[in-house]
């Protein structure tokens, strides 16, 4: 599945890393990720860091809590 399928199937109220969108290419995320409309901000580092200072304000909206500037633990994949 490519990077953008992944990063557009992420449901509302969800988040995932770049790992979990391509492990062997996170770097190649970044790129897909600000060109693809749907989704987008979903995307996050594994420790819950966000790579857009937009995201915040988008995740917000669908109910993803936060711990200062990172997602909460609770909506990330047990590391």
């Amino acid at each position: 599945m490519k990077s953008r399928t992944r990063i557009r199937s992420i449901p509302r109220g969800e988040v995932k890393t770049y790992s979990q969108i391509t492990p062997s290419a996170c770097a190649g995320v970044g790129a897909v990720q600000r060109n693809e409309p749907d989704g987008w901000h979903r995307v996050v580092y594994k420790d819950g860091r966000m790579k857009y200072p937009e995201q915040r304000r988008l995740l917000e909206c669908e109910g993803i809590e936060f711990d200062d500037e990172k997602v909460a633990r609770k909506h990330l994949p047990p590391s």
